[in-house]
């Protein structure tokens, strides 16, 4: 038994920090070009950011099998780094529209060269959001739990979180009692790695430039910039060309039918319209809980209590996606709660924690003399806050309701616990519809979430 827990862990720690090296390696240039550069193409390619991080696990591992045809721990990490690596430019991107270039103008008038500006002034302040996103991709690398089962042959390639469920459902409660700890002792000190805020600057943006090929250095960011879409696009473009076929196009006219399926016991149209209003309603709850929080964090002025609220925020992640879905069914067997309450509140525990971290990164950004001023004119506090601090968070309030609900459509850890006390959806039928073996209804149902959640990366870019 002990040299089966060390190569879970071992194999998951392995597979973890190469995915996120990658991510970060990548991430960070190209968060830089979007940032600093205008080109044909940009505003899509920061639209379709999160469709990857929220895309269904299943989906981009099929993109990268249809590609690539790989397995084992080179499947895993190719997975990872195509789900991630979007995730890891997208926060560092928001991070850069915060930045103050004035130090780096001041830096480059005094002679500096534009890397040792970049090195001395731009990456310090930025390294708190690297060392957060790092941290967030590591946790999500090392608790993966339907990867590692697609792609994995042998034991070192499965993770705690697999080995925990596992557990569970067999019962053996010292088990997974164990494998619960050891992914705390990973996970615990990674989520103490990340550092404070960043300040809220009031200097100025920098320019934003034309990619032009006059010089080696905008030739050189063309091709990583080339480079980086054809590993984004090319593995869902060669999943849609070799993998839907009559028989998918053929599972789609019955779902519009309204045809019944026995496996699963109901109309797939009857699981995508709960799958939605389960959704619909976790995002609602973990938007607002997460800005209750927030508003709380910011009024309360003890240290202690405040620090609290970040516990308690924390304590998800920590937990994970199995973790979650144990402690709502522990909680429903208790209450005799209906399936529809379970997925609905194993859903808005795992997600509020995101939802906080997207307001709060936004509130650190408003400075409350905008509060002062507008009370100085004669307005009240609560007047203060409805026309001027409200409107400022609003953007990232949909953003966070937004991305919630795509992450509410495709968790699938939690739903690996809660498949026989739950009520039916997505994920939930993606998965019976892989255990027989029924590939085509996989690929079928798993493009109709992904388009779901594509909607919602379309509700961010419409909004921003």
């Amino acid at each position: 038994m002990n040299a089966t827990w060390l190569l879970v862990l071992s194999g998951a720690l392995f597979q973890s920090v190469c995915s996120t090296l990658i991510c970060i390696a990548c991430g960070i240039p190209l968060a830089h070009l979007l940032y600093r550069y205008e080109f044909p193409g940009r505003r899509l390619i920061l639209a379709s950011a999160p469709l990857f991080f929220i895309m269904p696990s299943r989906v981009a591992a099929a993109c990268i099998q249809s590609l690539y045809g790989v397995s084992g721990f080179v499947g895993i990490i190719a997975t990872h780094s195509f789900l991630n690596m979007p995730f890891v430019f997208f926060i560092i991107t928001v991070a850069y529209r915060s930045l103050d270039y004035t130090l780096y103008f001041a830096a480059r008038d005094l002679g500096a060269s534009a890397w040792r500006g970049y090195k001395d002034v731009v990456i310090p302040y930025l390294m708190p959001t690297i060392v957060a996103a790092a941290a967030l991709v590591e946790i999500l690398c090392f608790s993966s739990h339907t990867i590692p089962r697609i792609f994995g042959c042998a034991l070192y390639h499965t993770t705690p979180d697999i080995m925990l469920a596992d557990a569970y459902q067999q019962h053996e409660y010292i088990a997974s009692l164990f494998y619960a700890l050891m992914r705390l002792c990973v996970i615990l000190p990674i989520s103490l790695a990340q550092r404070a805020d960043n300040p809220s600057p009031a200097g100025a943006p920098a320019e934003r430039r034309h990619l032009s090929l006059r010089s080696w250095r905008d030739v050189a960011c063309a091709a990583f910039l080339l480079i980086m879409i054809l590993s984004m696009y090319t593995p869902l473009v060669a999943l849609c060309l070799k993998q839907i076929n009559q028989p998918v196009f053929t599972f789609w006219y019955s779902i519009a039918l309204g045809s019944y399926d026995h496996l699963l016991g109901c109309t797939i149209r009857q699981i995508v319209a709960m799958s939605l209003v389960i959704a619909f309603v976790s995002s609602c709850l973990s938007l607002c809980i997460s800005f209750i929080l927030c508003c709380a964090q910011r009024c309360i002025k003890v240290a202690a209590l405040s620090c609290c609220i970040s516990i308690s925020t924390a304590i998800p992640f920590l937990l994970g996606g199995v973790g979650c879905g144990i402690v709502c069914l522990w909680i429903a067997q208790h209450a005799n709660a209906s399936g529809l309450l379970l997925a609905i509140g194993c859903h808005t525990a795992f997600n509020y924690p995101y939802a906080y971290r997207i307001i709060r990164a936004r509130c650190s950004q408003y400075d409350q003399a905008w509060n002062l001023s507008a009370m100085s004119l004669g307005a009240t506090e609560w007047q203060a806050f409805l026309t001027v601090e409200l409107p400022f968070l609003i953007p990232a309030l949909w953003r966070t309701w937004s991305i919630t609900a795509g992450l509410s459509l495709v968790e699938v850890g939690a739903e690996g616990i809660l498949a026989h006390k739950s009520i039916m959806t997505m994920p939930i039928a993606i998965r019976l519809y892989r255990e027989h073996g029924m590939h085509d209804q996989v690929l079928g149902l798993s493009l109709i979430t992904c388009f779901c959640v594509w909607l919602g990366a379309y509700c961010i870019l419409e909004k921003e």
